[in-house]
């Protein structure tokens, strides 16, 4: 039974008091929605994780930690251009699609600017960091033309919006494709590492181009164009949000920095290269974030007992399926890691097997994604993930000199745990009730 059909049975409770003002139709096209988007992210999570392996094994530790090393750096920029605005682009427009034009073309403008920025700020920093004769500094220039291609993902969240995830589907799959084919004949001709990076930007042109010809065949109302007002409304309202992403990717690129500068880029590598299993899972929290974001949208404006409800039944869903993965990786581990990499990446068995114990929190804290959107709390969200970057510098600094990988990926774990549910105690309290499923009292209403 896919995640999708599980979320429908789960949700069956909260549905009598949906059904009043929305129809069961609704429920359905979410599970429509959800499996759509499931099945793009299993066959790219899939390919990724088997094409990524080939990589890592052929490049070997070294090549695969400098390539690693650079990817983990861009990271950050990418995530400064993206602004960090995703989740409220989909609520806007789920709310009010005749404005979508508006949206869409506001974001455009700031992304592409964004964008151009980033990628010249990425360059810069790394050749201040490690010198103009760094490989990183080549890597990440032939990399980096993957963020003002980042624009072509507002079509995705159009469509999101709308519940017509089926659209995009056949442009980022046949993308992928094409990407996984290049890099296989990158591969099978021994070609250098920078083209390796090359093929990031690659993906992402391909990729923005299926987009754009998805969105001629179901487009906006009204055509994208933007006002200044608006703009700076969206800013307003989303600086948390990207002060949130930049501590996101902070406490989950950090280590890797780390290690390259404490143990070098054959560590690294080793490291890097078991974080695509640890996270393979993934996909499942996304591919229903995705699908339930407009359906939990609705139901904030229309009952809280129903809004509260359909809350609880998403964290105990996300949660079961988050302790499954974890514990699905900590299994497979010790088979997978030697079959697929080879003798140099044994060592990385152990690190995964603790590594993946932080799906548990990562599929908590995609689930409060949608709380955090719908509630206009951006600013928990960015107390949240500064907590988690804390501890993250924190525990690697402490950690990695004296037990190396393994530090690392405890750090991992207690940097998600910290951002994704402990600081729920301390920062949003109903959400941590929510979280070990229980539903909380109705909210005090303001004087």
């Amino acid at each position: 039974m896919l995640p999708t059909e599980v979320a429908l049975t789960i949700f069956e409770a909260p549905r009598s008091r949906l059904v009043a003002a929305e129809s069961w139709h609704l429920w359905r096209s979410v599970a429509v929605n959800g499996g759509w988007i499931l099945a793009d992210k299993v066959l790219r999570q899939g390919l990724a994780v088997l094409i990524g392996a080939w990589v890592a094994r052929h490049l070997g530790p070294d090549q695969y930690g400098s390539l690693a090393y650079a990817l983990a750096l861009l990271a950050f920029f990418q995530v400064a251009a993206a602004l960090g605005a995703d989740s409220l682009l989909v609520r806007d427009m789920a709310s009010r699609p005749e404005e979508a034009g508006e949206v869409l073309g506001v974001a455009l403008r700031l992304r592409l600017v964004a964008g151009a920025v980033a990628w010249a700020l990425a360059v810069v920093t790394v050749a201040a960091l490690q010198g103009w004769h760094h490989p990183a500094v080549v890597l990440i220039a032939l990399a980096g033309g993957v963020m003002v291609f980042q624009p072509g993902d507002l079509v995705d969240l159009w469509f999101q919006s709308q519940s017509q995830a089926r659209r995009t589907v056949a442009a980022r799959i046949g993308a992928y494709l094409l990407s996984a084919g290049g890099k296989v004949a990158l591969i099978l001709t021994n070609a250098p590492l920078w083209t390796f990076a090359l093929m990031v930007s690659v993906e992402a042109a391909l990729a923005a181009v299926g987009m754009f010809v998805a969105y001629r065949r179901y487009p906006a109302p009204r055509p994208w164009n933007g006002s200044a007002a608006r703009a700076r409304a969206l800013l307003h309202e989303n600086w948390p949000f990207l002060v949130s992403g930049l501590s996101v990717i902070t406490y989950l690129r950090i280590d890797q920095l780390m290690l390259e500068q404490m143990l070098g880029s054959g560590q690294l590598g080793v490291y890097a290269a078991m974080l695509p299993l640890s996270q393979a899972a993934q996909f499942v929290p996304m591919a229903l974030m995705s699908a339930l974001a407009p359906l939990v949208a609705r139901a904030k404006h229309q009952d809280q007992r129903a809004y509260d409800d359909v809350l609880v039944q998403m964290f105990r869903l996300f949660g079961i399926l988050g302790l499954m993965a974890s514990i699905g990786i900590a299994v497979l581990a010790p088979w997978v890691v030697p079959l697929m990499f080879g003798p140099a990446y044994i060592p990385g068995v152990p690190v995964l097997m603790v590594h993946g114990a932080s799906n548990f929190f990562i599929f908590q804290g995609v689930a409060q994604g949608l709380w955090l959107a719908n509630e206009r709390a951006g600013v928990i969200g960015m107390y949240k993930a500064i907590l988690g970057a804390v501890v993250s510098i924190g525990a690697n600094l402490l950690l990695v000199p004296r037990y190396g990988l393994m530090g690392a990926a405890l750090s991992a774990v207690a940097a998600q745990a910290t951002s994704a549910v402990l600081a729920n105690f301390l920062l949003a309290p109903r959400v941590a009730m929510m979280q070990f499923g229980f539903r909380p009292a109705p909210p005090k209403a303001r004087r």
